[in-house]
């Protein structure tokens, strides 16, 4: 598996190495963004190398609040690699890490975080239209959890490429539509050619995001409006089989919590 590290002012491509129970990162490439746009052609020769005739898709994740942290990197690790890759029902080859520092206590630190690699995350989406441009037939999907939504969704700016076939948004914490951010919700529906928004009504977590930010978050209330053609949501809301006590309190990492989650998200990707 291979891993992006988006940071303000850089980005580091590299391998995922499995050690003694121990997950390592072993950085090829780095990428200054202010220099240049990134050549993905490094990273994609070896995504290319995984995948196979029946697993011919590749998926890119984007985490959100605390993943960075080693035991919970670990953790998002596992659940791709048995989720996606070695599931037969899956039809992803290949799988993309996207982490940044989402590792302070505080929310706020965070979420400022957060908009600081905003910059870097929209140099690494001009690497992929340009790859993208070349290798129009490739398929590509990104899911975003919470945060990582947040990085996403600023990153947009008026395009016309549409680099993912699917894009998936679980208990994005970014605001509803407004008109400071319609023009980036409209950026949505170019950015993928399908959209799923996962939300669940009684997520903790984005009550708080809420409550700090001012605004409703799209990951509690979901998107009632049909501007939107190719914008779907999936309410979560009455999915109560989630694995363990800290997604049960929290009704938030559902994504990798549920089995009914999980099941969908496999489907939804095949479509």
């Amino acid at each position: 598996m291979q891993y992006i590290d988006v940071q303000a002012d850089k980005i580091v491509i590299g391998h995922l190495i499995e050690e003694e129970n121990q997950l390592r990162k072993e950085p090829i490439d780095t990428v200054n963004i202010f220099d240049e746009i990134p050549d993905l052609e490094i990273l994609f020769e070896f995504i290319d190398s995984q995948l196979t005739h029946n697993k011919l898709e590749v998926l890119f994740f984007l985490h959100g609040m605390g993943e960075s942290k080693t035991k919970k990197f670990k953790t998002d690790y596992e659940y791709l690699k048995s989720v996606y890759l070695e599931n037969s029902a899956s039809n992803i080859g290949s799988v993309v890490m996207i982490t940044w520092n989402s590792s302070p206590l505080f929310y706020t630190q965070v979420q400022k975080n957060a908009r600081r690699v905003v910059p870097s995350f929209q140099v690494f989406l001009e690497g992929l239209t340009v790859y993208k441009k070349t290798f129009p037939l490739k398929k590509l999907n990104m899911l975003c959890h919470s945060l990582g939504n947040y990085i996403f969704f600023h990153a947009l700016t008026n395009t016309n490429v549409t680099l993912f076939e699917n894009l998936i948004m679980s208990a994005p914490d970014i605001a509803l539509p407004n008109g400071e951010n319609k023009d980036k919700y409209q950026n949505l529906g170019i950015v993928a050619n399908k959209v799923w928004i996962l939300f669940n009504k009684k997520d903790r977590a984005l009550t708080y995001s809420g409550m700090v930010n001012g605004k409703k978050r799209l990951g509690k209330k979901g998107l009632k409006s049909k501007t939107f053609d190719n914008i779907k949501t999936i309410n979560t809301t009455s999915y109560r089989d989630l694995n363990n006590t800290q997604a049960k309190w929290s009704n938030h990492i559902y994504f990798r919590s549920s089995a009914k989650v999980m099941n969908i998200l496999v489907k939804l990707l095949k479509r």
